[in-house]
């Protein structure tokens, strides 16, 4: 049957839950309320919780529902700024990504070669289609799984949890700042997945999934961020733009296999690779619906966009959180007037 599952659609949130914040979100969260941060996590479960029952209430079909739910004019606004805001945090993670790949794994490469070959790897994706895309996500959850029980398996004798210690040091203030940056970095990037038609979609599809996904993912934040606290001190931790990669390094399987960070490290990619390729997918299909086709052209400009803006452009942190943020406050609204 060629049409997307439960379980092929819960993996692809997972990678979305994860991206932004197993890639830089930690570092951003961590440089707000360092070892406090722990606690911001499981204060924006909560909120998370709401916001992934606002989604399981949007019914897939974003385009259908803007056009149904707004008038001509109205719709083409709401898709242009859309396409800005995903363009946008989209370019952001790509450079994350080649960033992240220069550092673990091509050190004397040049980001612009690396960001080249990245995204030629996404676009062939992408060309192939939504539920390809799903389907290579679930073969790759496969490979993480077992990259992760190697992480967790040799990883184990370093770990110290007096490292976590104290906890409550910083103010009120500064943690429900961080958990509001969790969230916006976390869980608004879900709605990406309103771009997917329910055509494309099993029949018996249960949203339920993505919170039970939601829940299972933040559980391994949480502990992927407990884990990186206890191995390395915050302090350093701050000093290290990936601390993942650090905690790698110290794996090393019978004295004999070193330098396991440059395989074990692929794991934090495949949430970047496939949020990517869901974004290029997402303006790709709301480019088609504007100028009433679709067109390989569109797929290529877009690319070069992306390439450009990822390249060219100095990255910030608040132009990817506000980007985010409109982002999802944009689908919220659309969710709502549908549901109207």
């Amino acid at each position: 049957m060629n049409k997307i599952s439960n379980m092929e659609l819960g993996i692809l949130s997972t990678y979305i839950l994860k991206a932004f914040i197993m890639i830089n979100g930690i570092n951003i969260i961590l440089d707000i309320n360092r070892q406090d941060s722990i606690i911001s996590i499981i204060l924006s479960f909560i909120i998370g919780i709401l916001i992934i029952k606002v989604f399981n209430k949007s019914n897939y079909d974003l385009i259908s529902n803007i056009e149904k739910s707004f008038s001509r004019l109205s719709s083409f606004i709401i898709k242009i700024l859309l396409i800005i805001c995903v363009i946008i945090f989209t370019s952001c993670l790509l450079y994350l990504s080649s960033m992240f790949i220069k550092a673990s794994l091509l050190n004397n490469v040049d980001i612009l070669p690396i960001s080249i070959l990245y995204i030629l790897c996404i676009s062939y994706l992408v060309s192939k289609g939504i539920i390809t895309i799903c389907r290579s996500g679930f073969i790759s959850f496969v490979i993480f799984i077992i990259l992760e029980i190697t992480t967790l398996f040799f990883i184990a004798p370093n770990i110290n949890s007096l490292r976590i210690l104290p906890l409550l040091t910083q103010s009120f203030s500064k943690t429900i700042l961080s958990s509001f940056v969790y969230i916006i970095l976390s869980v608004l990037p879900i709605f990406l997945m309103c771009i997917i038609q329910k055509k494309d979609i099993v029949k018996n599809s249960k949203k339920k999934n993505t919170r039970f996904f939601y829940i299972i993912t933040s559980i391994y934040i949480l502990f992927n961020l407990i884990l990186v606290l206890s191995i390395i001190d915050v302090k350093l931790c701050l000093l290290l733009d990936y601390p993942e990669i650090s905690i790698l390094s110290k794996i090393s399987i019978l004295d004999f296999f070193d330098r396991m960070e440059s395989i074990l490290s692929f794991k934090l990619l495949f949430d970047s690779f496939y949020t990517v390729s869901l974004s290029i997918y997402y303006i790709n299909e709301l480019i088609a619906s504007i100028i009433g086709k679709k067109n390989k052209c569109i797929l290529l400009i877009l690319i070069l966009i992306l390439l450009f803006l990822s390249n060219y452009f100095t990255y910030n942190n608040i132009l990817l959180i506000i980007s985010l943020l409109s982002f999802g406050i944009i689908n919220l609204i659309i969710t709502i007037k549908f549901k109207k």
